[in-house]
């Protein structure tokens, strides 16, 4: 335990802080109607050869100078926006085709100059679902996309966003000096989406379903929202970092405008108690909206606990529980999973041909914090550059650590494991490199996908499907231990012991069934199993084996050894024969037969569970 966060209730001494909100409702510019196109997804199945935390891999259609910029998941369709030109793509999780949008006409790439476009996708639920809002943030421009018409929409948030600003005073004024703006799209499945500018003092909360904007004022300047709750807001304040927690009604109507309450966080460390303000202030990274299921909160804290919670992260810890948050008024106990070194004070710096690539130092933080928090498998998952792992703990002194583009380094709140997974390196990257450098430190993208899963994007388009949660892995572990069958070489086959009570008579090959009936017991038929005389498995006294794809009957070892001498001479030299008049059949010498003996046995097991494979597919 940290700390505590106190929420400050206005009382008589404090005037209570309230926000005055207006609401006017949105112009709806369009529809404009664009194609959209279908392209075949390609994917792979990464565990056909061997079992790893990824699960599936394929590649996006797109032109290698284009560059990723945000990827987000609803249930199981997966979300990619990229900004050089301009596109949407979504695609099922199991799907089999990748829809993709092109906004080229939308947004040109000759706005000004250096017009460098950077869009969020929030994508809506029901009764909105398949439609999309994408966000721009230099232009603050809100569309409105549906992907099964293609119609797309543009939403004018306030009356005077329409003035374009004049050339010549875009022309020197650096676009990096001034803020962007951002969109909080945690609640988008409830149709409803929140805007802010960075060092502004406004929040325009969209309600798409109504086409009407609640503005709400604020006495502060931003540097970040966090939506915690449906109607509870974690606002950090742009200079001093202070935290505030803003109310709102759950519902806005235009009576009962302007309640929103502005309350003030107090950080305090443990050692110096309630009251005395403590230096260290964290800066969340990501703040979940949800809380741990009571369950998952007792064993990261080793303790019996139910209260409400919030999971966040920063960049001195792995992850922070803050209990009682945002719900309880009493102070709220903070834990830590602390890290031994602070991710902001490490170097990102490349050296040698990796930082030639990326373009050099990097000029500014990166736009994506690469943070999700999967709350049911109790984890924390964040993708980082591998200068930012400790590849001298994680890897042998001998072993050299493979290239990459990224690492996922998953905080197990239950275990208190650490656990970083390799994230292969993109096929192409685009020549844009310090634009690159502005979208996220490291080269992918990350979006939590289902309960134990995330999904990650690298700058080449390479999707790649995760799957992290330790109850989700060790159930597939188990499925695809029985679909593929463990490392032991011996071939996948049910045994049955049985003894048949019966005497051997001479070898023969037997009957041809051709149904290909399984037959057990007896002397007539080929390919049968557990019986005397023919050729079949799991037998006695027969010439040679034949295995007709039937479960085997195995009689024990005792009778086989009860059979007499002459009989199996008998059968011996029959196998022989057999053998050798096959082999002049496919005119191959016994030599030959051998060294086909020796290719074929080394690829047994697989043929086989191939042969599994595709009788369980037909």
């Amino acid at each position: 335990m940290t700390g505590y966060w106190t929420i400050n209730q206005g009382g008589n001494a404090r005037r209570k802080l309230l926000c005055p909100t207006e609401t006017h409702s949105i112009d709806i510019k369009g529809p404009v109607f664009l194609r959209v196109q279908g392209y075949p997804c390609n994917r792979q199945e990464s565990r056909a050869l061997s079992f790893s935390e990824e699960k599936a891999h394929w590649q996006i259609p797109m032109n290698e100078v284009n560059i990723i910029c945000d990827v987000t998941t609803k249930d199981d369709v997966l979300y990619v926006a990229t900004c050089n030109p301009v596109s949407l793509y979504s695609m099922k999780e199991r799907g089999e085709t990748i829809q993709c949008m092109e906004l080229y006409d939308i947004f040109p790439r000759t706005i000004s100059g250096v017009w460098q476009p950077f869009v969020t996708i929030a994508p809506l639920g029901s009764p909105l679902d398949g439609q999309v809002v994408l966000h721009e943030e230099q232009s603050n421009t809100v569309l409105h996309l549906d992907l099964v018409t293609g119609a797309v929409r543009r939403l004018m948030l306030s009356p005077d966003s329409e003035q374009p600003t004049t050339r010549a005073s875009n022309w020197w004024s650096n676009k990096e000096q001034q803020g962007g703006h951002k969109m909080c799209s945690d609640f988008a499945h409830k149709n409803w989406l929140l805007f802010y500018k960075e060092d502004g003092n406004q929040l325009e909360v969209l309600d798409v379903l109504e086409g009407r904007v609640h503005s709400i004022s604020l006495p502060i300047n931003l540097r970040s929202v966090f939506l915690v709750a449906e109607d509870r807001w974690l606002l950090l304040e742009s200079n001093t970092n202070k935290k505030f927690l803003l109310t709102k009604p759950m519902h806005m109507a235009a009576e009962d405008s302007g309640v929103c309450q502005l309350h003030s966080i107090s950080e305090d460390s443990v050692s110096s108690g309630h009251g005395v303000s403590s230096a260290e202030v964290s800066v969340p990274q990501m703040v979940s909206c949800e809380q741990l299921p009571n369950e998952n909160l007792s064993a990261a804290l080793d303790q019996k606990i139910v209260s409400p919670n919030r999971i966040l992260a920063d960049t001195g810890s792995f992850a922070r529980v803050v209990v009682g948050f945002p719900d309880l008024m009493s102070p709220n106990e903070v834990y830590s999973f602390k890290r031994p070194v602070d991710l902001s004070v490490m170097k990102s710096n490349e050296s040698g041909a990796h930082m030639f690539l990326r373009g050099g130092l990097r000029s500014s933080t990166a736009k994506r914090e690469n943070c999700v928090s999967l709350l049911s498998a109790n984890q924390v998952v964040r993708a980082l550059p591998p200068t930012k792992v400790p590849l001298k703990e994680v890897y042998p002194k001998d072993v050299t650590p493979p290239m990459t583009a990224a690492y996922l380094e998953v905080t197990d709140l239950s275990s208190k494991k650490v656990k970083y997974i390799p994230v292969p390196r993109s096929m192409t990257v685009s020549p844009y490199t310090s634009w690159l450098s502005k979208v996220s430190e490291s080269d992918v993208l990350i979006a939590p996908l289902g309960s134990g899963g995330v999904v990650t994007v690298d700058m080449g388009g390479y999707v790649r499907l995760w799957e992290t949660g330790l109850d989700t892995l060790q159930r597939s572990l188990m499925e695809w231990r029985n679909m593929i069958g463990t490392e032991d070489g011996r071939p996948l086959q049910i045994t049955i012991q049985r003894d048949s009570g019966l005497d051997v008579t001479a070898p023969k090959h037997g009957k041809i069934d051709p149904n290909n009936a399984p037959h057990v017991g007896g002397n007539q038929w080929a390919g049968g199993t557990g019986g005397r005389d023919t050729a079949g498995l799991g037998g006695k006294g027969g010439p040679y084996r034949l295995d007709a794809g039937h479960k085997v009957y195995q009689v024990s070892q005792t009778e086989k050894d009860a059979v007499p001498e002459e009989v199996r001479r008998a059968a011996r030299e029959m196998a022989e024969k057999a053998f050798k008049e096959r082999l002049k059949e496919i005119d191959m010498s016994e030599y030959d037969a051998a060294t086909y003996e020796r290719f074929s046995s080394a690829v047994s097991r697989q043929v086989q569970s191939l042969r599994i494979i595709l009788d369980s597919l037909q």
